[in-house]
């Protein structure tokens, strides 16, 4: 617990939250433009959340971990609000009048309540630009070197920048979620994206177009950066910046460690056993390149030849494959040249983390004819998506009917916190939506420090395995419904995904309301 808070401090915490949420209406006002237009505005509406989650005066150390998450959220709102109404040089009014009273409320729990790595980053910011006689590096310049180090020191899998009409928003992406961070000054914009660009070696004097770097820790000013991935994006305030870290974890896993149940491991190890083309649909980040890896590794496994091409391979090292960049152009590293020239090489698998091109799927589709097995990903949200893209693409239905082996759709849920996840027991028509008897226990997310105050920590997977049968083959064609491919996979056995994910809900991986908000 931390030294010497007490009951008095819940009621400190209290109090801040009430002015803050006054010194936000009046700012909003005195600016004189719809709260809904205010990049603060949305706080106004999660202040009433925060302060229902505040502990009793009685049980301080109980909710010790909730007042932290609550503070912070209250520290950047303010900090930010202050910044505009510095900004807006409104020196006067209600606004104003209340900004130092809530200043110093934070200023006295920060201490013990704030964040030490975002305290060093807000003391950066508050630096003076050097003078010209001076020897040392500008504020911002630093600011976004340790932008990048305090991401991966807190493993988020993004950190994103995005510019605005009076701020910048600095946001970490967490479990698949975006969480607001720490805002940036727009003076400091263009020296921070300098400096990003740089490190991701992009070009610094082009502004208009996207651009995709890397920052490798290898390279001469990047000594002590993570492996990431840069991407610009210009907009009419500035240029977004989206910088995604290389997972610590192998990119790849054992099949078993991919998330199937045991009917749907089998099943899926069955694929794998003759040659075919295996679809991985599902959405950015849902785990479809991780999934094309592990097949291929364990086809390696067992002696045989496996390729795989993929659009960045810069943490991926997978043992027995051969992995290859590819272009996505029209040249010899483009996916189709390196589809045939895998096929010259007498594979026994090859592995693509992208097939969207109607030729280039063609080209996979006849080489899985061969005996080849062809595993390859579709940016779809679930199996029987990824059967009506097949033919939104204008491929033969013959050729589909002969190559084409299943499709294996993924989904990636938040999983609850195990150091804080609340039971409880579920309303009537909670219990109905999840077919559970009433006396179920369900979990909620909480929030403490291992999880950042989320209430969540990794992602759970949900996964659906469909096999194309000799009724499903028979019906592979442009005319038959959506709903006649799923009651003809649920037939051969495919459990869908969200009869998976409410399975993950009951046995406490995941929330209610998270599995509500991914389509449950």
């Amino acid at each position: 617990m931390a030294t010497g808070f007490d009951s008095a401090d819940v009621s400190k915490m209290r109090h801040g939250l009430s002015l803050a949420r006054d010194l936000l209406e009046a700012q909003l006002h005195a600016i004189g433009k719809p709260a809904a237009d205010q990049p603060y505005a949305a706080w106004l509406l999660r202040a009433e959340e925060l302060d229902g989650r505040m502990p009793e005066d009685s049980a301080v150390e109980a909710g010790l971990e909730v007042l932290k998450g609550v503070f912070l959220e209250l520290d950047r709102a303010a900090r930010g609000v202050t910044r505009l109404l510095d900004d807006a040089q409104l020196k006067s009014g209600e606004a104003a009048k209340r900004a130092p009273d809530v200043e110093r409320i934070l200023d006295d729990l920060r201490p013990r309540l704030g964040d030490k790595g975002l305290e060093k980053l807000h003391a950066i910011m508050a630096q003076p630009d050097p003078r010209a006689e001076e020897d040392r590096l500008s504020p911002a310049l630093v600011l976004a070197t340790e932008l990048l180090v305090d991401a991966a020191a807190r493993q988020v899998a993004a950190l994103h920048i995005i510019p605005a009409a009076q701020t910048a928003l600095v946001s970490h992406r967490v479990a698949g979620k975006l969480r607001p961070f720490m805002e940036l000054p727009l003076s400091a914009m263009n020296s921070i994206t300098a400096k990003l660009k740089i490190v991701g070696w992009l070009d610094i004097s082009n502004k208009k177009v996207p651009q995709d770097g890397t920052i490798r820790p290898e390279r001469e000013g990047c000594a002590g950066l993570p492996l990431a991935r840069v991407r610009t994006l210009p907009t009419v305030w500035g240029e977004c910046i989206c910088v995604q870290f290389a997972t610590p974890e192998p990119s790849w896993r054992p099949l078993s460690a991919l998330g199937f149940g045991a009917d749907d491991l089998q099943r899926y190890e069955t694929l794998l056993r003759s040659g075919g083309l295996i679809l991985h649909a599902g959405l950015g980040g849902s785990g479809r390149r991780t999934a094309v890896l592990s097949a291929l590794k364990a086809v390696a496994d067992k002696g045989g030849k496996a390729y795989g091409a993929l659009a960045f391979t810069a943490a991926y090292d997978v043992p027995g494959v051969s992995l290859t960049i590819a272009s996505g152009g029209e040249d010899m590293l483009s996916y189709g040249a390196l589809l045939r020239s895998f096929g010259l090489r007498d594979p026994d698998a090859v592995g693509f983390d992208s097939l969207e091109r109607q030729d280039t799927f063609e080209q996979a589709l006849k080489q899985a004819a061969k005996g080849t097995l062809v595993l390859a990903s579709l940016h779809v949200p679930d199996a029987v998506s990824a059967l009506r893209r097949i033919f939104d693409m204008g491929v033969s239905a013959d050729l589909v009917r002969v190559a084409l082996k299943g499709v294996c759709a993924h989904r990636l849920v938040r999983r609850l916190c195990p150091d804080c996840k609340q039971p409880y027991d579920p309303t009537k028509e909670e219990a109905a939506a999840l077919g559970a008897p009433k006396e179920v226990k369900l979990h909620r997310a909480a929030g403490c420090g291992k999880c950042r105050h989320t209430g969540y920590r990794g992602v759970v997977p949900v996964l659906e395995v469909l096999s194309v049968d000799a009724a499903l083959r028979s019906c592979l064609e442009r005319e038959t419904t959506d709903e006649e491919w799923r009651k003809l996979a649920v037939a051969a056995g495919m459990t869908p995904w969200r009869e998976t994910l409410k399975g993950r809900v009951l046995n406490g991986s995941t929330s209610l309301a998270e599995a509500l908000s991914r389509g449950l």
